[in-house]
């Protein structure tokens, strides 16, 4: 997986309930490794971080899509970090 490939499942995809075998094909647990090697200690980007990393897996299965939460207290967050 790149991080763009990452990106893209997380902001648009939504699975349905008969596609649970494709959400291993993500492999959610390689995630972690991958940003860690782009990011390095700088990965450190709190629960957000933490749900995508540890928790991708689990969250799809039970809501299908991360849709929801891409657009909430992180990214706004985020913002603000940037413009100060």
């Amino acid at each position: 997986a790149e991080w763009k490939e990452i990106a893209l499942v997380v902001r648009d995809k939504v699975f349905k309930k008969d596609e649970q075998e494709e959400i291993d094909l993500f492999d959610c647990k390689e995630w972690g490794f991958m940003l860690k090697e782009l990011f390095g200690s700088s990965l450190a980007i709190g629960d957000y971080g933490h749900l995508l990393v540890d928790h991708a897996t689990m969250l799809f299965r039970t809501f299908l899509s991360f849709i929801d939460f891409t657009q909430q207290g992180f990214e706004d967050t985020h913002v603000d970090w940037h413009q100060t």
